[in-house]
């Protein structure tokens, strides 16, 4: 795997990518087998489906779940080897995917800022002091007591409403 960064704009980043034929390959065609042991199709056992015949039929999609995985774990292993942490997904571009040849593709993304911490015993912070009088106290005190009264129980029995 191939990894290069092509432009960098402020926090944008562009990551070129390029993953060997021979990886995708090899993974196509151990799908594919493992597909055959499980798929039935009309006019074979189940199990007993010719590789060809799978590759046939459903070689188009294995390949684009196989590429899918390797932009993915090709994406992964490029930031990890380059050393960035991207903010959010990237936009994948896909400049090559044709069988046979190595999948190219590009990856644009945002990363974290450097950033860089001062000494902070170098800052002085002023505490704003507040000033409580005892007017302020007893507002308080009556607007709380106002909002917690309890409404008294009626001690004599309620009529009931016929309809």
């Amino acid at each position: 795997m191939k990894v290069s960064i092509e432009s960098t704009q402020g926090l944008e980043t562009t990551l070129k990518i390029v993953i060997p034929s021979s990886n995708i390959e090899a993974k196509v065609s151990e799908r594919l087998q493992k597909a055959a042991k499980t798929v039935a199709l009309k006019g074979f056992r189940k199990g007993k489906v010719p590789v060809r015949v799978v590759q046939q039929h459903f070689g188009r999609g294995i390949r684009q779940e196989i590429v899918g995985e390797a932009i993915n774990t090709g994406f992964t292993d490029a930031i990890s080897k380059e050393k960035l942490n991207p903010v959010g997904q990237p936009k994948v571009d896909i400049l090559e995917d044709k069988k046979g040849s190595d999948l190219e593709f590009t990856a644009t993304f945002e990363v974290l800022p450097d950033l860089k911490l001062c000494d902070l015993k170098k800052i002085k912070v002023a505490r704003p002091v507040a000033d409580i009088k005892a007017k302020d106290i007893k507002n308080m005190i009556e607007q709380l007591a106002i909002s917690n009264l309890n409404s008294p129980s009626l001690k004599r029995k309620r009529l009931m409403a016929t309809k």
